[in-house]
């Protein structure tokens, strides 16, 4: 049985030099181009929460400023390849993924469907790591808009895709419910404004974006369109649980409200009661409650 490779949490601070050899390689399946990346990430300070090798591959990141321009350099050495697929969560991910649930994520995955290709994939991102020289920062912009949006809860998700054929996707999307609806007027101004494309549908699933084929036209354009929406961005901060909809910023809120009053296990209960009605409905037993669960790493 896995040691490492589980869904508990493993603070990296905490393994010897030789767990943390062990670590890696049960985090890396066995798969020794993507143990280079895990160590090429671990020695440039980027924080990674999870992985997969083989078929479509992915790395996840723990985002933290201090790693900013070596994740815009992650994004850059990739997005030449014909599939990637780059997601951007702001407002982290699912309460019960574990304890690191609320901190912003972003996975570099891609559509390949080989282990040599997927191998091929995080040695790219491996070489670009171990490149000490000054290398160009073209989504920097887009970086820039999602730490601009960390902290808002504002539940929106960005993706730049680079498809088969050939075609490039900056895309935002938001599931907007009827609470909600109210500020759907006011943001659809802002990203419309901005350069970006609504896809009109009648789904709670909204989804705006801008396509181009040729890469100098997207990066002029992204950095455009990410520029617009920080300068004209006028949405409040939601401040009560009764004003969102999803279970992402209900637990933010939530947690904050927890820690302003001084007292976190406020949280962890509700987080808890949260868990057991979902359980319930269902159809499941009432959930037994784990100290820790979460994603493959957190090196």
């Amino acid at each position: 049985m896995s040691k490492y490779n589980n869904i508990k949490s493993i603070p990296i601070e905490m393994l010897s030099e030789e767990e943390l050899n062990q670590a890696i390689k049960e985090w890396s399946e066995g798969d020794e181009s993507m143990e280079k990346l895990l160590w090429s990430c671990y020695r440039n300070g980027v924080k990674t929460s999870g992985c997969h090798a083989g078929g479509r591959p992915y790395l996840g990141i723990e985002y933290e400023k201090n790693s900013k321009n070596k994740i815009v350099q992650l994004i850059n050495s990739v997005l030449n390849e014909r599939g990637t697929r780059i997601y951007l969560s702001p407002d982290g991910g699912n309460p019960f993924s574990g304890p690191s649930w609320y901190k912003p994520d972003i996975a570099i995955g891609s559509d390949v469907e080989h282990k040599e290709e997927a191998d091929q994939f995080f040695d790219i991102m491996s070489t670009e790591l171990q490149n000490s020289e000054k290398t160009n920062l073209n989504f920097l912009s887009v970086i820039n808009l999602f730490d601009f949006l960390i902290g808002k809860y504002s539940g929106i998700k960005l993706y730049i895709i680079h498809t088969q054929n050939n075609e490039y996707i900056f895309s935002i999307t938001k599931s907007i419910h009827d609470k909600e609806m109210n500020t759907f007027p006011e943001l659809n101004q802002i990203l419309t404004s901005s350069g970006l494309m609504y896809n009109n549908n009648e789904t709670p699933h909204k989804n705006w974006e801008y396509k181009s084929n040729e890469q100098i036209d997207f990066l002029e354009k992204i950095n455009i369109i990410s520029e617009n929406i920080i300068n004209n961005y006028t949405l409040k901060k939601p401040e009560s649980i009764e004003d969102v909809s999803s279970l992402n910023l209900k637990a933010h809120i939530k947690k904050d409200e927890s820690t302003k009053n001084g007292n976190e296990k406020e949280f962890d209960l509700w987080l808890m009661n949260e868990e057991a009605k979902i359980n319930e409905e269902m159809g499941k037993d009432m959930p037994k409650i784990k100290d820790e669960k979460t994603k493959n790493n957190t090196l």
